[in-house]
């Protein structure tokens, strides 16, 4: 939560000078939540909570995680925007070799973790299938399926970009 206020801070997210939304899951509801109020750094950390990697979020009593859990392209808090366009970002594409950062001298525990992940993923879509461990499957399982529904939701409701 540090990491997060200090990069965003803990404003309020009717406050910002362009609309924001900020999508959680959650999971015992098997609902979405949309943050459109409230406090920015509540919002992200609920919004980053992807299982395996960090602790749900509870929000007035409710336990949220990645919003990328039920809708890894979330448009449709979008729709009612009086906007030119909508830009959608696909994560699901491959890791370009070049965007994982070459290790430093001195880096703190927490980059250290970072960029051995970032790395396994550059090496992961290559793995031979005699080395797939349960995290490698439960990771491209989750990616598969991440994929496929971010493919029905911009079918479904295509963005201009």
């Amino acid at each position: 939560m540090a990491a997060i206020q200090s990069k965003v801070g803990t404003d309020l997210i009717e406050d910002l000078p362009i609309k924001f939304t900020a999508v959680a899951a959650n999971i015992a509801a098997k609902k979405e939540h949309w943050f459109q109020s409230g406090a920015i750094d509540q919002a992200i950390r609920a919004s980053v909570s992807l299982p395996l990697f960090f602790t749900p979020h509870n929000v007035g009593g409710v336990q949220l995680t990645d919003g990328g859990i039920l809708n890894p392209t979330p448009i449709e808090p979008t729709l009612g925007d009086d906007t030119d366009l909508t830009l959608a970002v696909d994560l699901g594409g491959s890791m370009m070799k070049e965007a994982i950062p070459e290790p430093e001298k001195a880096q703190s525990p927490w980059q250290q973790k970072m960029d051995d992940f970032l790395n396994s993923m550059k090496s992961s879509e290559s793995k031979p299938k005699d080395q797939w461990d349960m995290f490698y499957i439960a990771d491209q399982s989750f990616n598969t399926m991440q994929n496929a529904m971010s493919r029905i939701i911009m079918a479904d409701i295509p963005p201009a970009i």
